[in-house]
């Protein structure tokens, strides 16, 4: 979607998934799979930091996938979402990420 996107001009924002495992050609871990879903905050948090420093997907192989990261999604539907999400949000912020919402990213202005 992202190539189709910028094909026609647009400017289209990236997203990965705080909490789920990639495969190696970068596609999300079937969640038919035991290793599909990442349940723990701290290994999420430790995932998407370093996905957003190396920009780049983080495989469950310990492949990585070069990727333009513009935002993080953690999935609602978790009983651990809102830690997830306070720990992800408190540890960029410790690794000297600045966040800010994607209509404020230069790309988008």
């Amino acid at each position: 979607m992202e190539k189709a996107g910028k094909k026609l001009g647009m400017k289209v924002g990236v997203e990965i998934f705080a909490d789920r495992n990639y495969e190696d050609d970068g596609n999300l871990v079937s969640r038919s799979k035991d290793n599909a879903l990442i349940v723990d905050p701290e290994i999420a948090k430790k995932h998407v930091i370093k996905m957003v420093q190396n920009q780049a997907i983080n495989c469950y192989s310990g492949k990585q996938v070069p990727c333009e990261i513009d935002a993080i999604c953690v999935h609602g539907d978790g009983s651990s979402a809102v830690n997830t999400a306070k720990q992800i949000k408190e540890g960029l912020i410790k690794s000297g990420v600045t966040l800010k919402p994607l209509n404020k990213m230069k790309k988008f202005m």
